[in-house]
């Protein structure tokens, strides 16, 4: 009933401490920590090591950077024990909830992952949101729960068997990696159930998310392989409506965003533009027209049109700006 914990590290002095102290402190002490550092600037690299040299259960694997998808790939191999559990760089666990989810999870054999209780708090540790779903779901069951809206969340204790399957997950080195592999995780459950084992998620101004960057192209153009996984799954159809709509008013604003983003000078690349392109070439614009009214659908035409006109436009500047072509 041994347990892997996964954290990817990017330059995380600030958060590492707090995080490796509330798993070291588990009340459940069959553990091993794998910290893999993903080519951080600062002195990550060296609090893990300092950790690994006190604590016997904390592995430190080293990589060039290459964002969460190649962190977490890189560390599968290193993952013996019968369960595996994800946690983020800055957050924390309450020092029993790894025991509370191995205890529900091995209550009923076809239980493969374990949801905790999520306590979002900010960096003055102020509580500012709880989601303690305690439905017992199937996974299918659970997977819709995280269509558009997270009505639950994916922070899980995972069968090692099941959480391995991520390997077949790729979205292309986007940040979003562990929101699309999470949710293909549910598709490997049989049952998801929860426990009352609390999980921290900080919520701070150095997040990714909460900065004006390329990157955050990424949380948009991610869509392309949430809907991929939806059809994947044989459930696509159910919600295509609900969802194609949705994509389209996200592909407004990755537009918005890429212009933005050159107005305030950022180098943007042929790489940031296709991330524009994957969330437009997943929308299926054709049935978005023929379900909606004369006006609706003319307004789809002419999203449709100003798209092509600036991704077009866009193309030949940097054909020729570089003397290649897409």
């Amino acid at each position: 009933m041994s347990v892997s914990i996964i954290i990817p590290f990017y330059n995380s002095a600030k958060f590492a401490d707090d995080t490796i102290n509330s798993l070291a402190a588990q009340t459940y002490k069959d553990i091993e920590l794998i910290c893999v550092n993903d080519g951080s600037s600062d002195n990550t690299l060296e609090i893990l090591q300092n950790w690994s040299k006190k604590d016997e259960r904390v592995i430190v694997i080293n990589k060039q950077n290459g964002g969460i998808e190649t962190s977490l790939k890189t560390g599968l191999p290193y993952l013996s024990k019968k369960y595996t559990f994800l946690i983020g760089h800055d957050d924390t666990l309450s020092h029993d909830a790894i025991e509370k989810a191995v205890k529900e999870i091995e209550s009923t054999p076809e239980i493969d992952a374990v949801r905790m209780k999520l306590v979002v708090v900010d960096e003055n540790k102020d509580v500012s949101d709880i989601k303690d779903d305690s439905r017992i779901l199937t996974g299918l069951q659970a997977l819709k729960e995280t269509i558009i809206e997270w009505k639950i969340h994916n922070f899980c204790l995972w069968k090692t068997e099941i959480f391995k399957q991520i390997k077949d997950v790729t979205v292309e080195g986007l940040m979003n990696f562990d929101e699309v592999a999470t949710r293909y995780l549910y598709t490997k459950c049989r049952k998801v159930s929860f426990c009352d084992g609390e999980y921290y998620y900080l919520q701070h101004s150095e997040s990714v998310t909460h900065k004006i960057s390329p990157r955050l192209l990424d949380t948009y153009a991610v869509d392309y392989y949430i809907k991929k996984l939806l059809v994947d799954a044989s459930i696509y159809s159910d919600y295509k409506d609900i969802f194609e709509h949705y994509m389209f008013r996200r592909l407004k604003k990755i537009t918005d965003l890429y212009f933005d983003l050159q107005t305030k000078k950022f180098q943007l690349t042929k790489k940031d533009l296709n991330k524009v392109k994957l969330l437009y070439n997943a929308i299926d614009f054709d049935y978005l027209k023929g379900k909606r009214s004369l006006l609706e659908s003319l307004k789809y035409d002419l999203l449709y049109q100003i798209f092509y006109i600036y991704y077009i436009t866009k193309k030949g500047q940097y054909d020729k700006s570089t003397n290649t072509n897409f």
